[in-house]
């Protein structure tokens, strides 16, 4: 999916196709962390999360020209490490009870 990307974004002048593909490809590769993270939520740093939150967060304060191209990538990680940290925190209430 990344090379798709990089093909849609150099060859075929497509940059927001190009954008959403590549974000959707780094999504997919979150997905076992969430997995493992469910049914171990020890075995993830919570804080790194909660910062990545906040990194991408700035990305979004400093960006210069917003449009769906650059505001894509970091808002969806700004969406994804939150979730995570949330899940863990939950998750670890739970497993306490």
């Amino acid at each position: 999916m990344a090379i798709i990307s990089f093909f849609l974004w150099l060859i075929v002048k497509q940059p927001l196709l190009s954008s959403i593909i590549a974000t959707l490809t780094a999504l997919f590769a979150f997905v076992p962390t969430i997995r493992k993270s469910w049914k171990n939520p020890y075995s993830e740093t919570l804080s790194s999360y909660v910062i990545n939150v906040l990194r991408q967060a700035i990305t979004l304060v400093a960006i210069g020209t917003y449009s769906i191209i650059t505001v894509i990538n970091p808002l969806t990680w700004v969406f994804a490490n939150l979730a995570l940290a949330l899940l863990l925190i939950l998750r670890r209430i739970t497993l306490k009870k």
